[in-house]
């Protein structure tokens, strides 16, 4: 594409705005001109005046159908010379702008132009439109705002009071084809614009193959330099600037030979640092090599050693042969002579040794005897356990008779004195029958009926306070029994699982056992099913991990009673807090389930970042108290690990979206402030803690033997209770029977009276 030259004049007083003038208008007297300059053939005998051609530039103005003014700048040739001169004729080359025509552009309302095929120069006074043409030939070949350095809208290049403009640019086509016609439509409202190529509407894309095709590069500055870029192109470093030039003159080959040049440049300062690297390695490894020279000289000389000592081993074994063999052969005829010993001893002990077998065998009936006898001891000592057993029974029905025969005999004793007394009130009776009646005396009678009611009453009194001293003992013994029922069972439980998590859970919570108890009692009141705490519902499936995993938790998780709805919660919330007044219980409702709670990574970044998986996968129990233990001790997202964290892990922990993890000797916790930036994060450490919870460990056997002694306390203090109940008893029957004895007398005084 030829180059365009943009020349002002150093008057900057004659400048103006391309906005005010269009073109053709005078300014200052001046008017922009269009010139082009062709090259031509020079003759050995021309003069100077000969050769000069001189292009000269008219302007004819004509007036089109809407009365705008239009100029039309024509470029023609003029010669003079003799007939003898000849000149040879400058053609457009492929891709050359031929035509230029713009309407309500800027500042020209119409106007053509046709360049040279040569050097063209747009020369003029300021604002006289120099600039708004290189704009056209910017905008008009498919290019954008932006490599004019102007307005960057497209709407702000039509011409004010206008609502559209069009640029229409003709090239010289390739040999044996027609000149391309591009024609651009610029739409004020909305910035749009449309394109045509040859009159047919094409799209921007069709443009831009076009200008690949010719190698027009308006976005080049060594190509296409419009004077609003010009400090950009200063700014340009010698390999930009040739960069450019190159796209600009070079062939395309040229530029692939500039890039492999580069490449290889590259890959030579590359093979340069290696072979520097390996020129030092290699030094470094000659200097090696000098220094353990002698230690290899060693080395050849102990190897030198080791093969003497290796034959001499391989020697060894004929010498140690020849000696086995010695002692072998010393052996043997020793073994014959001993044989031979043995022989003549046997002949001598034989009468011993048939002793000695017959008391074996004597001593062999007399085992099977003491078996069998021990068999039968061991079945007579079973059966005196059970006759024993029928003995201390009897013994114990025997006392109970005795005791009843010792209650019998006092109530005969009482009865044999209540005869007597009878007897000698009758006889005292008979005697006052025979003798002379006394004069009756009122007020003795009512004196002695008062003295007989006063002491019913203090006989009646007496009763009542021995009843209600038996009955108050009553209560004790009953507690006792009951004392002695729950620490049975405590014992029961102390030696089954269940019993051991229930002890935990009442010495972690004693009110939340009392309020687990209440709730297994009153099931039937609940809509759906409460859950108890974790200790009691939920275990640990690979006791490895337990360790870790209890130290994630705190007290109140593991004691936390779980409920499924809201009803219910409400239903133990009044129960528990306000009609059994506890306070130390935790009251949960979920409604979610396990797996609504995803893990903060995937399995595949778990394991990279050496996490054996996750607590709550290793948790085994309901789902309403695992999804429990998810919401509140965040268990989904809490990794665990056998083996210690690196450095590296830890970094890309730090990193990641996990908050907590354990191993097996501590626990991590990561805080981050995300309002703070990326590197507020704050990491806490703390020991892991042995586990207490889901743990088996043996009996307790002080706890057992407590347990025995208070029941075995409580035993004898029901068995006092009782005698003390019987000897109330006794007293009572002896003040009813003086009661019934207090009570005839008054009815005998009241009768002697009444006569």
């Amino acid at each position: 594409m030829p180059a365009l030259v943009i020349s002002s004049p150093a008057n900057a007083s004659q400048s103006a705005s391309d906005e005010e003038v269009e073109e053709g208008t005078p300014i200052n007297g001046k008017v922009a001109s269009f010139t082009s300059h062709r090259k031509r053939a020079r003759q050995e005998v021309a003069s100077d005046d000969e050769d000069r051609d001189v292009a000269e530039s008219e302007s004819d103005e004509h007036v089109d159908d809407d009365n705008t003014s239009t100029t039309r700048t024509r470029v023609q040739r003029r010669s003079t010379g003799k007939s003898s001169r000849t000149s040879h004729e400058t053609v457009h080359q492929p891709g050359s702008i031929v035509r230029i025509l713009v309407k309500n552009f800027v500042t020209y309302t119409s106007a053509s132009f046709y360049p040279g095929p040569a050097l063209n120069m747009v020369i003029g006074p300021n604002g006289t439109g120099k600039s708004t043409l290189v704009c056209a030939i910017c905008l008009g070949l498919g290019w954008g705002t932006m490599h004019l350095g102007r307005a960057k809208d497209l709407g702000e290049f039509v011409k004010h009071g206008c609502a559209k403009a069009m640029i229409e640019i003709e090239l010289k086509g390739k040999l044996g084809e027609t000149n391309p016609v591009i024609r651009r439509q610029i739409v004020r409202d909305g910035n749009k614009s449309t394109f045509q190529l040859n009159g047919q509407t094409v799209p921007l894309k069709r443009v831009s193959e076009l200008m690949r095709s010719f190698n027009i590069q308006i976005d080049n500055l060594c190509q296409f330099l419009p004077q609003d870029r010009v400090v950009e192109f200063a700014q340009l470093d010698p390999r930009d600037l040739l960069i450019s030039t190159q796209r600009a003159a070079a062939p395309p080959y040229l530029l692939e030979w500039h890039n492999e040049l580069k490449d290889l440049r590259s890959e030579q300062k590359h093979n340069e640092g290696k072979q520097a690297e390996l020129k030092s390695a290699l030094a470094g490894l000659e200097a090696r090599q000098n220094l353990q020279r002698a230690d290899v000289e060693r080395l050849r000389e102990r190897k030198e050693l080791s093969r003497k000592i290796d034959l001499m081993t391989g020697a060894r074994p004929f010498a140690e042969y020849a000696q086995v063999k010695k002692e072998y052969d010393e052996k043997t005829k020793s073994k014959r002579e001993g044989q031979e010993k043995l022989e003549a001893l046997k002949r001598q002990v034989a009468p011993s040794l048939s002793a000695m077998r017959a008391k074996e065998e004597y001593k062999k009936r007399v085992a099977e005897a003491v078996t069998s006898k021990r068999g039968v001891l061991k079945t007579l000592e079973a059966t005196g356990g059970k006759k024993a057993k029928n003995r201390d029974d009897a013994q114990k029905a025997i006392d109970d008779c005795d005791k009843e025969v010792a209650a019998e005999l006092d109530v005969h004793k009482t009865r044999i004195n209540d005869i007597a007394r009878i007897r000698g009130t009758i006889i005292t009776i008979e005697k006052r029958m025979t003798e002379e009646p006394v004069e009756f005396d009122a007020t003795a009678y009512n004196n002695q009926l008062r003295a007989r009611d006063r002491e019913i009453r203090t006989v009646e009194q007496s009763i009542k306070d021995t009843k209600d001293e038996i009955r108050a003992g009553d209560p004790d013994i009953v507690e006792k029994e009951q004392r002695i029922h729950n620490a049975q069972r405590a014992l029961e439980n102390l030696r089954s699982q269940a019993g051991q998590q229930d002890n935990k859970l009442r010495l972690m919570s004693r009110d939340t056992a009392t309020a687990w108890a209440w709730i297994q009692e009153h099931r039937d009141q609940f809509q759906d099913a409460v859950y108890g705490p974790p200790v009691l519902e939920c275990s640990v499936s690979d006791k490895r991990y337990v360790d870790s995993i209890e130290s994630l938790m705190q007290t109140n998780h593991f004691t936390a009673i779980t409920c499924t709805n809201q009803a219910d919660f409400q239903l133990l919330n009044r129960q528990v807090f306000k009609n059994m007044n506890l306070h130390d219980v935790s009251l949960r409702t979920v409604t979610r389930k396990p797996d609504q709670y995803p893990p903060p990574i995937t399995d595949e970044e778990m394991r990279h970042l050496g996490i054996d998986g996750w607590a709550i996968d290793f948790l085994t129990g309901p789902d309403a108290v695992l999804a429990m233990l998810c919401e509140e001790a965040r268990l989904h997202r809490a990794g665990i690990c056998l083996k210690d964290t690196s450095d590296a892990q830890y970094a890309d922990l730090e990193r990641s979206d996990v908050d907590m993890w354990a191993t097996t000797k501590s626990v991590f916790k990561i805080t981050r402030r995300r309002e703070y930036g990326a590197g507020a994060v704050s990491t806490s450490v703390r020991d892991v803690r042995k586990a207490q919870v889901w743990t088996s460990r043996p009996v307790d056997t002080v706890a057992e033997n407590d347990t025995r002694d208070n029941i075995a306390g409580w035993k004898s203090e029901i068995v006092e209770l009782e005698k003390r109940r019987e000897m109330l008893k006794m007293k009572l029957r002896d003040f009813q029977r003086q009661s019934a004895e207090v009570k005839a007398e008054a009815v005998r005084l009241y009768r002697a009276r009444d006569q």
